[in-house]
C-alpha cells in the first residue's frame, strides 16, 4: 500500500469465479481494516472487488535466480504462481510483473 496499491483484504479474502475470471473481496466484518503488527488495526481505503491475476505464496522462498513458470488451479481457473523473493526489490519486481508479464528461462512469455 505504501507503493500505491489499494487494500482489498487482510487475513481473510472471499474468492468467487465469474466465467473464466476469479474475483476477490474482503468479508464485510473486516472490509477496510488492516492489521499493522505492533501498531494495531488501521482503517484504509479499500477497493470493493478485484480480479486475481497471480498467486504469490509468501510462505515459500524462491531460490532459483530465473525460476521456471508455474501455474495453479483455483476454482478451475489457472493462474501464474510465484514464491516470494528475498530482498528489497521484490515489491517493485512484482509490480513490473503485473504490468508487463515475464519471460521464463525457456523464452516463453507468461500471459496474465
Amino acid at each position: 500500500m505504501a507503493r500505491g496499491a489499494v487494500l482489498v483484504a487482510d487475513d481473510r479474502t472471499e474468492i468467487r469465479r465469474a466465467g473464466t475470471r476469479l474475483l476477490a473481496k474482503a468479508p464485510a466484518p473486516i472490509c477496510g481494516l488492516i492489521e499493522a503488527r505492533g501498531v494495531g488495526i488501521l482503517r484504509a481505503d479499500v477497493v470493493a472487488e478485484v480480479q486475481l491475476h497471480v498467486i504469490v505464496d509468501m510462505s515459500q522462498l524462491e531460490t532459483d535466480r530465473l525460476p521456471r513458470h508455474v501455474r495453479q488451479q483455483v476454482l478451475g481457473v489457472s493462474l501464474p504462481s510465484l514464491k516470494r523473493a528475498e530482498g528489497d526489490h521484490f515489491a517493485a519486481a512484482l509490480i513490473q510483473y503485473l504490468k508487463g508479464g515475464a519471460i521464463d528461462p525457456d523464452g516463453n512469455r507468461t500471459p496474465l
